[in-house]
């Protein structure tokens, strides 16, 4: 697996959590508590590997994610969080940008929460629940 030297983000993709409106369907409830935040700006997340290639991963205006979705709860409303889970949850939409490599989607998950200021400790330990998570529950092979 290739080992990355640094992340930068290119613009602030202002993520909000969507709100229940009272006038809000019962679908329209379970989609906004499925995925419970919303970008407002796109955003670019580049990923330099140590061989110096990179990886550019697009979040665009307007993109649906649920957030850090961690046991415990340490996740949800920590807004700390909330940039290394969206670009996790699109390298989990689409597994073809890092070439179905499981792996490489948790570690650019666990470097970009060290690099938006997360202390080592607990961004190892999300690292490990969504390593395990990922490992269990999603389906990661290319038929998949």
């Amino acid at each position: 697996m290739k080992k990355i030297k640094d992340i930068v983000l290119s613009n602030d993709p202002e993520i909000h959590a969507r709100s229940v409106l009272f006038f809000d369907d019962k679908n329209e409830i379970q989609r906004k508590n499925k995925k419970q935040f919303i970008t407002t700006k796109e955003a670019t997340l580049t990923v330099i590997f140590e061989d110096d290639s990179t990886l550019e991963l697009y979040a665009p205006k307007n993109y649906k994610f649920d957030g850090a979705t961690i046991p415990c709860g340490i996740g949800k409303g920590n807004m700390k969080l909330q940039i290394p889970s969206l670009f996790h949850d699109i390298l989990c939409d689409t597994h073809s940008l890092v070439n179905y490599d499981r792996k490489l989607a948790d570690t650019i998950f666990k470097e970009c929460l060290i690099k938006c200021g997360v202390n080592k400790i607990v961004a190892q330990w999300m690292y490990i629940n969504v390593e395990l998570y990922q490992k269990f529950f999603c389906d990661w092979s290319k038929d998949g």
